[in-house]
């Protein structure tokens, strides 16, 4: 029997993320080992509602919170006028 793989979810909260989360709880394989960090500066943990309950997502610390992951999974918001030249 293969593994489950470990997915790492990049801000679960944003439009992106909740798409992602509504598609991956109807496949429990692959969100049985699914882990989550958020990238927002401003707060410390965000609460999620994750599978019916509620969840702490922390923030991304440092490279040490991919260590083990086999797949990130990156749902950040795109500040289009950050790109623009």
């Amino acid at each position: 029997m293969a593994s489950t793989p470990k997915l790492l979810l990049v801000d679960p909260l944003t439009l992106l993320g909740r798409e992602l989360l509504s598609i991956l709880t109807d496949h429990p394989r692959l969100c049985a080992d699914l882990k989550f960090v958020h990238t927002d500066e401003n707060e410390e943990y965000q609460i999620a509602e994750i599978g019916g309950q509620a969840a702490l997502v922390p923030q991304l610390a440092s490279s040490e919170d991919l260590d083990g992951v086999d797949a990130i999974v990156l749902a950040s918001d795109c500040d289009r006028s950050a790109s623009r030249g």
